[in-house]
């Protein structure tokens, strides 16, 4: 009776040294997964961002206007960029997808204006009209940035940054990366903004998870079967 209880002993501890081992994993290939989007996120901002002439884009801004053919040309260079790194408007289209590029100026409180957006506005619940969250964001929108720290980080330090948590505007729930337009003293007069839509990151985070608890499952079923094999053949 003693053995069996100490047989039996050992399955629950090797139950929970698995349970503590795919644990570890999980965590740690999550945390991966999101460094790995924060990395592209910046990249891909920072990409952006250096295909942008900075005199231009003070131009535009200076001008107040969207219908001029300088701000059509900046524009759809964004939405080029889009189109090939941003997943949801390579799949979906840019009247579908909400994940967008943008440029915000900004000044020296928490309220920046935006001057660029890849996005495109489109009627996405059939209602006939174009609501705020189907609307792009235009010339001189103001954003207030108070909560979006790396948003400010990535003006105050002159470097490429992204979220750390998701963050959450009119358009939805976003993770967010940021790179400097300098112009040509180094001097920063924007932020390129790049959004992807956290749906996808979650997406894969759950596929994680039910690997890690297949793989749990699989370690727990071996353990046990050996537990009785062991019990059987004493």
């Amino acid at each position: 009776m003693k053995g069996r209880w100490q047989t039996w002993a050992i399955f629950v501890c090797s139950i929970c040294i698995w349970a503590a081992l795919v644990y570890a994993y999980f965590c740690a290939a999550r945390e991966s997964l999101w460094a790995e989007v924060r990395e592209h996120l910046m990249s891909v901002a920072q990409a952006a961002a250096l295909s942008i002439d900075p005199e231009e884009h003070q131009r535009v801004y200076r001008e107040g206007r969207e219908d001029t053919p300088l701000y059509n040309k900046l524009t759809q260079q964004l939405q080029r960029f889009a189109e090939t790194l941003l997943p949801e408007v390579r799949e979906e289209g840019h009247f579908m997808a909400q994940e967008s590029i943008y440029t915000l100026v900004p000044s020296r409180g928490n309220t920046w204006h935006y001057v660029l957006d890849s996005g495109v506005p489109y009627d996405l619940n059939g209602d006939g009209e174009i609501d705020e969250e189907e609307d792009k964001a235009h010339l001189g929108e103001p954003c207030d940035v108070s909560e979006f720290p790396e948003m400010r980080r990535c003006y105050l330090e002159g470097r490429p940054t992204a979220d750390t948590e998701i963050t959450r505007d009119k358009w939805g729930y976003w993770l967010s990366g940021y790179a400097p337009l300098k112009d040509r003293n180094g001097r920063v007069v924007a932020v390129v903004g790049v959004d992807f839509n956290v749906t996808t990151v979650l997406r894969k985070e759950a596929e994680l998870r039910r690997t890690a608890w297949l793989v749990f499952a699989i370690l727990s079923t071996l353990t046990l079967m050996a537990t009785l094999l062991f019990e059987r053949l004493r």
